[in-house]
């Protein structure tokens, strides 16, 4: 949902051409780029729900500073939240994956692909259905603050249940 209402708050808010947009949003998948290397050596030593759950964290610090960003704020404001939206989905991505891949018995990997892929499909077409409501019933500003609002409430609570995951707690060993 904060990715498609994105390029309708940097339009909005600063005016900006569809290249301009473009350019603006560009930091998201370049920190995810980034990100992803360093959060697989930190697979090593720090375990999946953790790093989970700090991804979270940080990609809700984002979505939050995407939805409080006042009116006539600049540009650099937006890059910022832009950027830690990257970071934080880049850290939590690769643990992510590999605990839904790790859990499944090697004979079901290819039903687990599945089961992500349809997740991570139902997720965008859920996010995709509430931003166009948000987008019909309100306000352009009201519409794209309130969806960075729900996806950044959203995003503290998967870093709370990540964090206080019970197997989380338990000793991690890497195999």
């Amino acid at each position: 949902m904060a990715l498609l209402m994105l390029p309708f708050a940097l339009h909005e808010r600063l005016g900006l051409s569809a290249r301009g947009t473009a350019l603006m949003m560009t930091p998201w998948p370049l920190a995810v780029l980034l990100t992803t290397p360093m959060t697989s050596r930190l697979l090593n030593r720090v375990h999946p729900a953790r790093l989970c759950a700090v991804g979270a964290f940080v990609l809700a610090c984002g979505l939050a500073t995407l939805a409080a960003v006042p009116s006539g704020s600049g540009a650099s404001v937006h890059v910022v939240g832009v950027i830690f939206c990257g970071i934080g989905f880049g850290l939590f991505q690769t643990p992510n994956n590999r605990t839904m891949f790790l859990a499944a018995p090697a004979d079901r990997a290819a039903s687990a692909g599945g089961v992500q892929g349809t997740a991570r499909l139902a997720g965008q077409v859920t996010g995709a259905l509430a931003a166009s409501i948000l987008l019909s019933e309100a306000a352009v500003e009201i519409a794209f603050s309130s969806a960075f609002g729900v996806a950044a409430i959203a995003a503290f609570a998967s870093a709370g249940i990540s964090w206080w995951n019970k197997r989380a707690k338990s000793r991690y060993s890497p195999d």
